[in-house]
């Protein structure tokens, strides 16, 4: 019987240092990770099809391929969206050995990054609390406000996992820490994902800075990038590859930001929303995953 590859995930969670862990990653050439992160295929129906080949020859470079000793990708929409976990299994339970590592944040400041990413891009014209409070029927309406406005939805890591859980075993993830393991101990961190992805050791380069805290410089350029307009469909229907848009469109927003200092929740709100929303979630993830959680804890 053919030995099995091992292909894995970094399933999230959104707003807890997946970029930063992709640019790490994509140092090391025995580690193949597709041309553009988040490749969404697994979360979006549209672009799903069960056809392994079809997402390898899409997604990454056919002679990183050949000579990596492991593939994997890092989309944080993997953990929140339905049907992912059962699409993954279904395209590679019978010839891979599938890992998962799921970065968690404390749920409350993961919550507020995510609006504030929101409000970065001109999406959101609501004050926090307000986005909060109408949250369960904004994302109702569609796709884009399910991925845009799940400020707290998104923190219910427990639920996620069980999803997972329906088709993969425990043993087969890592839990991270985003800040006591992955923002105060990094190399650490990165030792123990080699050490479960069963890679070699690699000198990597810390010194990153991916996705600092920043403001659009022009909200003219911004609106442009990320709202529908006259421009944007020109431009699709100007440059046909969907991955030279994206290249383009990431350029310019990079170009179009300048960096500020981090916003952060007052004490009272923190302690307010956890109490409402996390102080449960928080004490049953702590049972499931066998971490320590306590500096989530906002009493």
């Amino acid at each position: 019987m053919e030995k099995k590859k091992t292909i894995f995930f970094c399933i999230g969670t959104q707003k807890a240092g997946t970029t930063t862990l992709h640019d790490i990653l994509s140092q090391n050439k025995e580690i193949a990770l597709p041309k553009d992160k988040e490749t969404h295929f697994f979360s979006l129906t549209s672009l799903y099809n069960s056809n392994e080949q079809d997402y390898l020859k899409k997604y990454f470079n056919s002679k990183q391929l050949k000579h990596a000793k492991i593939v994997g990708e890092i989309d944080p929409s993997y953990s929140y969206f339905n049907d992912t976990e059962k699409r993954i299994f279904n395209t590679f339970s019978k010839k891979y050995n599938i890992k998962f590592i799921f970065i968690l944040r404390d749920p409350v400041k993961r919550a507020y990054s995510h609006y504030l990413m929101s409000k970065r891009r001109g999406y959101e014209n609501l004050t926090f609390m307000e986005a909060v409070s109408n949250e369960n029927e904004r994302i109702k309406a569609d796709h884009f406000s399910n991925v845009n406005f799940s400020y707290i939805s998104r923190g219910f890591y427990s639920c996620q996992i069980e999803n997972y859980l329906k088709y993969f075993d425990l043993k087969d993830f890592l839990f991270v820490r985003f800040e006591d393991d992955f923002i105060q101990n990094k190399q650490q961190t990165l030792t123990k994902i080699e050490s479960f992805l069963k890679i070699k050791h690699f000198n990597y380069n810390f010194d990153l800075k991916s996705n600092p805290a920043s403001e659009p410089k022009s909200e003219i350029v911004r609106d442009i990038l990320f709202k529908d307009n006259r421009f944007k469909t020109f431009f699709s229907k100007l440059v046909f590859s969907s991955r030279v848009r994206k290249t383009i469109k990431k350029t310019v927003t990079n170009l179009n930001l300048k960096e500020t200092e981090n916003s952060r929740l007052d004490d009272a709100t923190l302690k307010r929303l956890y109490q409402t929303h996390y102080k449960a979630e928080v004490e049953l993830l702590e049972k499931k995953i066998e971490l320590n959680l306590s500096s989530w804890k906002h009493y």
